[in-house]
């Protein structure tokens, strides 16, 4: 029985970008991330939960700020490769990026990433 956990709209606010100005204070970044679990997994688990979706914005949030990223597609690589390690009961992650602040005449610039195992 395979389902979603979705996080929509994530809001983080970080230093990302490669120009001299992006580099001089943080921008608003927005999250949406699928996480593709086996729902049985889940349901028979009786100990502490196995993906807490709170701990997972929690940890990209912290790791986004830290890191101050020059590439959305380098924040999106580095960011899914953790969480695939970190929780083994993830069989695929997409994660996409918006960079509102990214072109004047553009609500948003995007980026996605998916991982599979």
């Amino acid at each position: 029985m395979v389902g979603f956990l979705r996080l929509v709209d994530l809001e983080v606010h970080a230093v990302i970008g490669i120009l001299p100005h992006e580099r001089e204070r943080n921008q608003p970044l927005f999250f949406n991330i699928d996480m593709e679990v086996d729902y049985t997994e889940i349901l028979s688990n009786t100990g502490p939960l196995s993906l807490d979706y709170a701990v997972v914005a929690e940890q990209l949030k912290a790791r986004v700020i830290e890191k101050q990223y020059g590439l959305i597609e380098a924040l999106l690589v580095d960011c899914g490769q953790m969480l695939m390690q970190q929780y083994p009961i993830l069989r695929a992650i997409t994660l996409r990026v918006g960079k509102p602040q990214a072109i004047l005449d553009c609500r948003t610039v995007e980026a996605i990433l998916s991982l599979k195992r």
